[in-house]
């Protein structure tokens, strides 16, 4: 079996999902129209063609002026519109618009992540880093399942950040999303969210091609970066610098850190201050330990190694359920929360999912998340938190 990690994420959304997509490879009617995907697309495009620009120029993000910073990305947007679906940012007076704000947002993130680059030691180490991909990535991450049968994973990691301390090298993932995701310790531990620890799990496996050092991997975080305008609604008026203060901390990076003060502080200088906004908000106490109210991004080594070691059987069963052939219209429900809505699902008119009908949801428990990091315990064995 072969393909992304995304392919499973499908599969653990709902099995007939995956089969519809993937087996049967059902799409949809193509339209000359500019759908979200493309936009996506396209705002990783940008960024991803500013960072190599810079990245193979030797030059950190700040390292550049504002003029310099403008100049190259108005060149970049120009170039990559016009191979854009048949040039369809150009071809009407509403597209046309569409670009301009479209350059807004690519602006802004820029100017953002520049301003991130100010206050942290980190630096992008690779930008859309395949693996998988035999002429320009590295390898596949690969998992042996029964029936000399093969899980290869393959994708592109957006950003890869890197810094490296006397003999250890850390890093960190930053994951464009063009939608507004949350990383959740459930979504994560029912494999609903595989992404950013598996591109987690990739960078370490392929920490020799990111260092000439031996220096040791060791994981820093994995973040979500929101490409899009944010705005505020508040029930009264604001001063400037009090609406320029809650857009920032709109603007965090959601994810999971290591717990870890020295490293936070090269993530983000000041990462405990008041005011700093680029990462999960983050308090220490006077006597300088963590508020234990703002703990839930941070994570320790043994609970990182617990979740990988989950994500890589969660991955595993995946691939062996897909094989012994299992197409169930058996979409998830957790809570409140439900596959055919969570996410927009197009083949709801083909599976005709009805309760009515004898249809019912794959029930997913609600787990608090010590519970859960109860049960990765049990499941790590001892020798595996020490690798």
């Amino acid at each position: 079996i072969r393909g992304s990690v995304t392919r499973l994420e499908a599969f653990q959304s709902c099995p007939f999902k995956h089969f519809a997509q993937y087996g049967l490879r059902l799409k949809e009617r193509p339209e000359f129209q500019l759908a979200a995907p493309q936009v996506g697309v396209f705002l990783h495009g940008v960024l991803k063609k500013y960072g190599q620009t810079l990245l193979d120029e030797g030059k950190k993000w700040h390292e550049i002026s504002s003029d310099e910073r403008q100049q190259l990305t108005d060149l970049i947007i120009q170039d990559l519109a016009s191979k854009l679906q048949n040039e369809i940012l150009y071809s009407t007076v509403q597209y046309r618009h569409f670009l301009e704000r479209l350059k807004e947002t690519v602006t802004r993130s820029i100017d953002r992540l520049t301003a991130f680059s100010t206050v942290t030691s980190f630096a992008p180490a690779a930008l859309e880093q395949s693996f998988g991909d035999p002429e320009n990535g590295w390898p596949a991450l690969t998992f042996e399942l029964s029936g000399d049968i093969k899980l290869e994973l393959t994708g592109q990691i957006d950003r890869i950040d890197k810094v490296e301390t006397n003999s250890a090298a850390y890093f960190l993932i930053i994951d464009y999303k063009s939608g507004s995701k949350r990383l959740t310790l459930s979504d994560a531990y029912h494999g609903l969210s595989l992404q950013l620890l598996t591109y987690l799990l990739v960078a370490l496996e392929g920490a020799s091609h990111l260092t000439n050092s031996n220096s040791a991997p060791h994981t820093a975080g994995i973040l979500y970066y929101f490409l899009r305008s944010p705005f505020l609604s508040t029930d009264g008026p604001l001063t400037i610098e009090e609406a320029q203060r809650q857009l920032e901390n709109s603007q965090r990076m959601p994810g999971w850190l290591l717990e870890n003060k020295e490293l936070l502080e090269l993530i983000e200088s000041e990462f405990a201050e008041e005011g700093t906004s680029f990462i999960p908000r983050i308090v220490l106490k006077k006597n300088g330990d963590f508020d234990g109210r703002y703990t839930k991004p941070l994570k320790s080594e043994e609970e990182f190694a617990e979740l990988l070691s989950h994500l890589e059987a969660t991955l595993v069963a995946s691939g062996q359920s897909i094989c012994a052939g299992n197409v169930e219209i058996a979409p998830y429900q957790i809570g409140s929360q439900i596959a055919c809505t969570a996410t927009f699902c197009p083949y709801r008119s083909f599976c005709q999912f009805d309760r009515f009908q004898g249809n019912n949801y794959r029930q997913l428990e609600t787990l608090k998340d010590e519970e859960i990091f109860a049960r990765l315990k049990a499941e790590v064995k001892p020798d595996e938190l020490d690798n």
